[in-house]
C-alpha cells in the first residue's frame, strides 16, 4: 500500500501542475510562440508531416489554445532554447540497412559512468550500431573508449533532453529513412539484465512499428522513451521526419515529458502505426491482483513494481531513479542486490560503482531533490 500511496500522491502532484493533455485535432502538437495575446493566431503548427489529409485548424486563437491546453502549456509554449550546437568527437555512419542505436547520455563532472560502456557493448552485441549523443563535454579517455565501439561520438548542448539528443543523432543519418531499424536509447536504466536478443525476437514476432519496454499510464498511456525500437515503415513515413522537425527545445522538464514522451505515443498511434510494449501495463496490473487501481489513478511500473518485473517478466533494465530514491528512503529498494543476483547475470558491482560515484561526484542530493515528484522519462 506504500506504494500505491505515493504513485497516488504523485499523480495529484503531476495533474496540479500539469494541464489535462490530448494528442491534438492538428495532427501534431500546436506551439504558441506568444502567450501575452490572447486573440492573436497561433503562428505554428508544424504541419507537413507528409501524411496524406494532413488535419490543420486554421484562425485558432491563443484563447482556445488556453482553453484546450491550459494556463501552463500556454505560459511556456514559446520559451524555447536556441538552436543547439553540435560537435562530432568521432567518426560516421552508413545508415544503409543498417541497424542504429541512437545513445543519449549526459554526465555529471564529464565522467561516463561504468556501467554505460556495459550497456554500449550489449547494444552492440544485439547488433546495432552505436550513435553516443552526450550532453555534457566528455573526457578524452572517455572517447577513446566509447570510439572502441564504432559508430559515431556527438557532444551538443544540454538543452532539450533526450529529444533534443535524439533529433542530433538523426540528422547525421538522414532521419534513419535508409535503416533497417532504430534504438533510441538513453542512461537512464541500468542493464541489460538479460540478453536483448531473445527480447528482440519476441518484439519482431509481435509485428509492432514502435515498440518499448514498459508502459506508463500517467497523464495518458505512453510508451516509455528510455528504451524505443522504430521499424523501418515508420522510419520511412513521412511522419517521422515531421514530428523530429517539430521539436520545440523547452526549457522546462515536465513540458518535454508531455509533449514529446507522452505526445510521441499518441502521436504515431493516432496516424495508424501499431504500438505496443515487451511489458504491457495490464499484465503488471493483472500480476498483483489489483485490477481496480486503474479506475482511479496509475501506477509507473518500471518504478513502482521493478521488482516485479525482472522476477516475473524478465524485465531488462533497473531504473537509475531506484538508486537515487534509495539513498532518502526506499520503497522496497534495499533489496535489489538480491533480486538482481538471485534472478540475473548482471555484475551488481556497476551499481556499486554507479552509486560511488554519485557520491564522489557530490550530486546525490541534487539528484534526490531533482527527481522528486514526477516520474517521467
Amino acid at each position: 500500500m506504500e506504494r500505491i500511496w505515493k504513485r497516488f500522491t504523485d499523480n495529484l502532484h503531476a495533474a496540479a501542475l500539469l494541464p489535462v493533455y490530448t494528442a491534438s485535432e492538428t495532427g501534431y502538437i500546436p506551439s504558441c510562440p506568444d502567450g501575452s495575446w490572447l486573440f492573436s493566431g497561433i503562428c505554428s503548427f508544424h504541419p507537413g508531416t507528409g501524411l496524406s489529409g494532413d488535419k490543420v485548424i486554421k484562425n485558432v486563437t491563443n484563447l482556445f489554445f488556453l482553453m484546450k491546453y491550459g494556463w501552463v502549456e500556454l505560459i511556456h509554449a514559446g520559451k524555447t532554447s536556441p538552436g543547439c550546437w553540435k560537435n562530432i568527437r568521432y567518426g560516421s555512419i552508413d545508415p544503409e540497412d543498417s541497424r542504429v542505436c541512437i545513445f543519449s547520455s549526459y554526465s555529471h563532472g564529464n565522467r561516463v559512468p561504468e556501467y554505460v560502456f556495459y550497456y554500449l557493448q550489449k547494444i552492440r552485441d544485439a547488433g546495432f550500431e552505436v550513435i553516443f549523443v552526450s550532453s555534457s563535454l566528455l573526457d578524452a579517455e572517455d572517447v577513446e573508449r566509447i570510439s572502441g565501439y564504432g559508430g559515431m561520438i556527438i557532444e551538443t548542448e544540454n538543452v532539450g533532453l533526450d529529444f533534443s539528443s535524439w533529433r542530433a543523432g538523426l540528422e547525421e543519418i538522414g532521419h534513419g529513412r535508409k535503416c533497417s531499424a532504430v534504438l533510441l536509447a538513453n542512461d537512464s536504466v541500468l542493464g541489460p539484465l538479460y540478453d536483448l536478443g531473445p527480447i528482440m525476437k519476441k518484439m519482431r514476432s509481435a509485428k509492432y512499428d514502435i515498440w518499448g519496454m514498459t508502459e506508463n499510464c500517467q497523464i495518458k498511456p505512453h510508451v516509455q522513451s528510455y528504451f524505443l525500437h522504430i521499424g523501418p515503415e515508420v522510419l520511412r513515413s513521412g511522419a517521422w521526419e515531421g514530428f523530429w522537425n517539430s521539436i520545440q527545445l523547452f526549457r522546462e522538464k515536465k513540458m518535454l515529458v508531455r509533449r514529446y514522451e507522452i505526445g510521441f505515443s499518441s502521436f504515431f498511434r493516432e496516424i495508424g502505426f501499431q504500438i505496443g510494449a515487451y511489458v504491457p501495463y495490464d499484465a503488471v496490473i493483472r500480476k498483483k491482483k489489483i485490477p481496480g487501481i486503474r479506475r482511479f489513478f496509475f501506477l509507473n511500473p518500471s518504478f513502482d513494481y521493478w521488482d516485479v518485473l525482472i522476477t516475473d517478466f524478465g524485465f531488462p533494465f533497473i531504473k537509475r531513479e531506484i538508486f537515487r530514491k534509495a539513498r532518502s528512503g526506499p520503497l522496497g529498494t534495499s533489496k535489489w542486490r538480491a533480486v538482481l543476483e538471485g534472478h540475473t547475470e548482471y555484475p551488481v558491482e556497476l551499481i556499486s560503482d554507479y552509486l560511488k560515484y554519485l557520491d564522489s561526484s557530490g550530486v546525490s542530493g541534487y539528484l534526490r531533490q531533482e527527481t522528486a515528484g514526477f516520474q517521467g522519462i
